[in-house]
């Protein structure tokens, strides 16, 4: 292997320096495109009820907690079910008067 002698590394550098600085060129065009394709990565939206999620991975508590936690986050979806289903039906009612 040439580096551990560096000498022969520094051999081997000098000879293939052009196909080392063609490559790098060619990651660069490459990354400049893949940045104009998609120039802002796309968001994950997190609704509050994250909030909830570092206290059931870090729980190292008995299984009452577990229970409780459980508890919470099923009125948790209880109540966002319940506001979406309200607010669908509040569009429709307007969607129809019109």
């Amino acid at each position: 292997m040439p580096y551990k002698d560096p000498e022969r590394k520094k051999e081997w550098e000098r000879l293939h320096r052009t196909e080392r600085l063609a490559r790098r060129r060619q990651l660069r065009q490459i990354q400049a495109v893949e940045q104009k394709v998609s120039p802002n990565p796309q968001r994950i939206e997190v609704g509050s009820s994250a909030v909830l999620i570092p206290l059931i991975v870090g729980s190292k508590k008995g299984w009452v907690w577990w229970l409780v936690g459980c508890v919470i986050l099923v009125l948790a979806l209880f109540f966002y079910w319940k506001d979406r289903r309200n607010s669908k039906a509040i569009s429709t009612k307007a969607e129809s008067k019109n």
